[in-house]
């Protein structure tokens, strides 16, 4: 997902960023169901691409940020969006610098 998603971004940047919408909105408890996967593959496209990274990321951010409209209730997914995260800090730590402290924990609670 993350190579043909970069690769789309390259020639078609707004259907890539189509995608990533989906997968955001697959996120949001509005949507009618759980994005299984979908921060995962955020984080790959992101590590990969890094227009999409800068446009992103901070969405990725707000997943796990308590306090705001977006945070996931649901640790399973949360989860998800910490190992999306890691994935991203291996190309692009400077994006991730106010959670970094999640990417040293195993499990969020």
């Amino acid at each position: 997902m993350g190579e043909v998603v970069s690769k789309m971004a390259e020639s078609d940047l707004e259907s890539a960023r189509t995608v990533m919408r989906r997968l955001v909105w697959s996120l949001n408890e509005e949507s009618g169901w759980i994005g299984w996967g979908s921060a995962e593959a955020m984080g790959e496209i992101m590590a990969r691409n890094e227009t999409l990274a800068k446009e992103y990321h901070n969405l990725l951010i707000s997943f796990v940020t308590e306090g705001n409209n977006n945070y996931l209730l649901y640790d399973k997914l949360r989860e998800e969006v910490v190992l999306g995260l890691k994935r991203l800090a291996q190309t692009r730590p400077g994006l991730i610098k106010e959670v970094q402290h999640l990417l040293k924990e195993d499990i969020l609670l």
